[in-house]
C-alpha cells in the first residue's frame, strides 16, 4: 500500500483504515446507499466522510470507487511533492495537475529547467510525475502579471469581468469583460486601451451578458438577516491560540446583512458581523456567536464533521475534485474539478479558485468547500462563461484566512496520540462536562476532550 500524507495535521491513519492493501476501499466503507440520509443527525468518523466523498465523485463522474481513490491518491501524492517544492524553492514554484483520467500521470510546473533538487523530488514519488519545466514565470509571478490586467480594466471603468491564467501557458492572461455603456465593448479596441507592456500578453474577450452572480442568501449553518430572514451559509470556525474552540465563524463578505446564525432545528443566535475582507485574499468575513465555536462542519443538513486539515494554495492542483455543501442547495456535491486557482473580479478581489462548473443556488454563499475532513474555502457565488455557456463556481480559498481577517481556520487536533490509543476523559457536552473514554483514530485527540 502507497504511504500518502496529507498537508496540515497529519491523519494518515484514515486512509490507511479507508483503504485496503490492494489500494481499494473497502467492501464495509463503500456499502452505504450515500443517496439515502444515513449521516443525518449525527457526527462522520473520519472513515465515513471519505467513504462518502469517493461514492459521490465516482457516481458524478460515472467512476467505479476504485477509481475515484486512483484520483484522489495521485491528487494527495502530487500535492505533497508540490508543497515540498513551494517551500524549498518558491522562485521556481508554480503548481500541479492531476490527469483528467482517474490516477493518471500528475504534472508538476516549474520555473525554469528543472534542476537536481527537482529531480531528486519528484524521484522520491511513489508514483510516476511529469514535469513541465522551462516555464517563464513562477506562480506569484503569474498572480502579479494577472493583478496589473485587472487594475487596469478597473482604472478603464469596467465593473464586471474576470482575469485568470493556465499553469500551462507561459505567462499569457485571460480576461473576459461584460461591456458596458460608454466604454469600448469590443476586444480590439479593449486591449489597445491597456497599457503597451500588457497587450501582447493579454487574451480578451466580451460579453454581452453578465458574469458574477452573489450567491446570497460551526460551518455549514444559516445565516439569517436580523428579522430572521435565511440569506447565506456559513463555512468555517477561525480563530487563534489555544487549540480548543474558534472565536468566530465565517461567511462570505457579500452577506452583510446576516445578523443571527441558526438552521433547521436548532436554535437561533446572535450573530455579529467582527470584520470583513473583499481584496487582495478573497471575499470573507467573520462573525461571533454566543454559543460555543467547536471546529466542525455539518456537510449535509445535521450530518457534521471535524475540521482535520488545512489545504495549502500550494497543495491544490487543477483537476482536483473537492465537495461543496449550502444551507440553501441543501446537498453535498463532489462533482466538480478545480479550473484556476487564481481568479481577479471587480472591486480588487483577488485569488479567488474558480471550479469547472456549478452545482450552487442563492443562499450558499460561506458555505464551505471542503474534501473529507479537510478545509478549502468559503463560498463566493458563480460566473457565467459566455463561451462554453456554463456557470462556474468561485471561492474564497481558506489558507488566505489569516491575511484576510486575521484568524486562522480552527482544527480540532489539539494533541498528538497513538492510533486506536484510548484514554479516560472529561467530554463537553450540552449538559456539561461529563466522564467518557475517547479513542484516537487519527494521530489527535478530539478538541472537547480534556484527559483526567
Amino acid at each position: 500500500m502507497k504511504k500518502l500524507s496529507f498537508i496540515g495535521v497529519a491523519c494518515a491513519f484514515i486512509i490507511c483504515n479507508v483503504w485496503n492493501a490492494q489500494g481499494q476501499i473497502s467492501e464495509e466503507s463503500s456499502a452505504q446507499d450515500w443517496e439515502d440520509d444515513d449521516w443525518d443527525g449525527y457526527e462522520q468518523t473520519p472513515e465515513e466522510a471519505l467513504a462518502e466523498d469517493l461514492a459521490l465523485v465516482a457516481k458524478a463522474k460515472g467512476w467505479t470507487i476504485e477509481e475515484a481513490a486512483a484520483d484522489r491518491r495521485a491528487a494527495d501524492e502530487i500535492g505533497r511533492i508540490a508543497v515540498q517544492l513551494a517551500k524549498k524553492r518558491p522562485d521556481i514554484f508554480i503548481g500541479s495537475a492531476v490527469s483528467e483520467e482517474p490516477g493518471g500521470v500528475p504534472t508538476l510546473y516549474v520555473k525554469g529547467p528543472a534542476g537536481r533538487d527537482v529531480l531528486d523530488l519528484v524521484k522520491s514519488s511513489e508514483i510516476e510525475i511529469n514535469i513541465a519545466d522551462r516555464q517563464p514565470f513562477s506562480f506569484e509571478e503569474l498572480v502579479a502579471r494577472q493583478q496589473k490586467v485587472t487594475r487596469s480594466l478597473e482604472e478603464l471603468g469596467y465593473n464586471d469581468y474576470k482575469t485568470f491564467f493556465k499553469l500551462e501557458e507561459a505567462g499569457k492572461i485571460h480576461a473576459t469583460v461584460a461591456v458596458e455603456a460608454n466604454l469600448p465593448d469590443t476586444a480590439f479596441e479593449i486591449v489597445q486601451s491597456l497599457p503597451v507592456k500588457q497587450r501582447d500578453y493579454v487574451d480578451l474577450k466580451v460579453s454581452h451578458t453578465p458574469l458574477l452572480v452573489l450567491e446570497h442568501a460551526i460551518g455549514g449553518m444559516v445565516g439569517k438577516t436580523g428579522g430572521g430572514q435565511d440569506w447565506c451559509t456559513t463555512g468555517w470556525t477561525v480563530g487563534w491560540g489555544g487549540p480548543r474552540y474558534g472565536s468566530g465563524v465565517t461567511t462570505a463578505e457579500h452577506c452583510d446583512e446576516v445578523s443571527k446564525i441558526g438552521g433547521p432545528g436548532m436554535s437561533t443566535h446572535s450573530f455579529p458581523r467582527q470584520t470583513g475582507h473583499a481584496g487582495s485574499w478573497g471575499e470573507v468575513a467573520y462573525h461571533t456567536s454566543s454559543s460555543t465555536e467547536y471546529p466542525r462542519f455539518y456537510s449535509r443538513s445535521s450530518g457534521w464533521r471535524w475540521t482535520l486539515e488545512l489545504e495549502t494554495m500550494a497543495n491544490l492542483s487543477v483537476n482536483e475534485s473537492i465537495c461543496v455543501y449550502g444551507r440553501f442547495s441543501d446537498v453535498r456535491d463532489c462533482s466538480l474539478d478545480v479550473l484556476h486557482k487564481s481568479v481577479s473580479l471587480p472591486g480588487g478581489i483577488n485569488r479567488l479558485v474558480e471550479m469547472d462548473g456549478a452545482v450552487t443556488t442563492n443562499g450558499d454563499s460561506g458555505g464551505g468547500w471542503s474534501w473529507n475532513n479537510r478545509a478549502y474555502g468559503s463560498h463566493v457565488g458563480r460566473l457565467w462563461d459566455p463561451y462554453e455557456e456554463v456557470w462556474r463556481n468561485i471561492f474564497s480559498f481558506a489558507d488566505y484566512f489569516d491575511e484576510a481577517i486575521g484568524k486562522s481556520v480552527k482544527l480540532a487536533c489539539p494533541g498528538e496520540c497513538t492510533a486506536g490509543q484510548t484514554r479516560t476523559c472529561w467530554i463537553q457536552t450540552p449538559e456539561g462536562w461529563e466522564p467518557g473514554t475517547q479513542t484516537c483514530y487519527y494521530y489527535c485527540w478530539w478538541s472537547n476532550c480534556v484527559p483526567w
